[in-house]
């Protein structure tokens, strides 16, 4: 008899059937939001086909009640258990599609980049982090952080505003070079964008980090 793992209650999905999917998205909403956030302007406005969509919810529509750049310790235990549920998330999707990429943002994009830090590749074939930044407090926004993680190849899209009042651009940047130093393949755009919003060039490198997976794909088969 064939054994279907049951989706969570907490996770919502789209797209296409994830058990045999070719290419899969995990994607982590942000504050104040929730996966039909990330369904309507994320999903409806990329390109890809044939992607099946994998999209947790925080309780109460956030993840954990302090800024990403606050004290770790005051963000537990919400904080442990936001990565517990992505990483649940991450599991599922790894267990049942061929490739598949994490995508957050705002808040979401935090915990893409801080499980990344934590956790390594995890199976993933690729990470999106769309205005969001390692979690912890610095003593400067261009601090790096030295990984104990290697990510050795992972490509990984940010996108980030230079004008962004929630994720000042000196974390995206001091992150994108943490996630360099421990190998990753990264692509940062800093754009004008004024709102805090997914922006077309944000929806833009998803697209084509979703194009790089299947190319990939192809090569490996």
């Amino acid at each position: 008899m064939l054994c279907i793992a049951r989706m969570p209650d907490t996770i919502s999905r789209d797209g296409a059937p994830l058990r045999g999917a070719t290419r899969a998205a995990v994607l982590i909403h942000g504050r104040d939001q929730d996966p039909h956030y990330m369904r309507e302007h994320l999903v409806r406005r990329l390109q890809s086909p044939g992607v099946a969509f994998v999209m947790p919810e925080a309780p109460h529509r956030s993840w954990y009640a302090g800024r990403f750049n606050a004290a770790v310790p005051s963000l537990e235990p919400a904080l442990s258990r936001a990565l517990a549920t992505v990483a649940e998330a991450v599991e599922l999707a790894t267990g049942e599609a061929d490739a598949v990429i994490l995508a957050g943002f705002s808040q979401g994009g935090c915990l893409a980049a801080e499980l990344l830090a934590r956790q390594g590749p995890s199976g993933l074939a690729g990470a999106a982090i769309l205005t969001g930044a390692l979690i912890g407090e610095r003593t400067s926004e261009d601090e790096l952080r030295e990984l104990r993680v290697r990510l050795d190849g992972l490509p990984i899209e940010m996108v980030s505003s230079a004008r962004d009042e929630w994720v000042a651009p000196g974390y995206v940047r001091a992150t994108a070079e943490s996630l360099r130093c421990a190998g990753a393949n990264v692509r940062l755009q800093i754009t004008e964008e004024p709102e805090h919003r997914i922006d077309e060039v944000a929806v833009r490198a998803v697209d084509e980090l979703l194009a790089r997976v299947a190319r990939a794909a192809r090569k490996a088969t």
